[in-house]
């Protein structure tokens, strides 16, 4: 590929992660927002021990389990735009992604990408 069409499959990229990670983010934020009445229950009425496991278990399954579901969504993207390194399998985006424009090698592996 050239220096251009790596410039844009990153843009395309970081225009489609926009696309997603925006509504993601107003979900989150959303559900974090309305468990604040559900957690000052909790606290004020002390209900059975066994609630009390399974409301802190949700909401740290909630919490933790948003990584592997990002981390899977962002390694998609960089499948389905080409930001790949055919030789190492990392990503060409960030501070690699940049390197890979300047010098047109992998910023990690050093193979040759881009041609002239």
């Amino acid at each position: 590929m050239t220096k251009q069409e790596l410039i844009s499959k990153q843009q395309a990229m970081t225009r489609y992660s926009n696309r997603w990670a925006v509504p993601f983010l107003v979900v989150f934020m959303g559900v974090l927002i309305a468990n604040i009445p559900l957690a000052q229950f909790i606290d004020r009425e002390k209900p059975a021990t066994w609630f009390q496991v399974l409301y802190g278990v949700a909401c740290f399954s909630f919490l933790l389990g948003n990584f592997p579901l990002i981390a899977w969504f962002v390694k998609r993207e960089q499948r389905k735009f080409g930001l790949l390194c055919p030789g190492c399998s990392k990503p060409l985006v960030g501070i690699s992604g940049k390197v890979t424009v300047a010098t047109g090698a992998c910023g990690l592996c050093g193979e040759r990408i881009l041609r002239d």
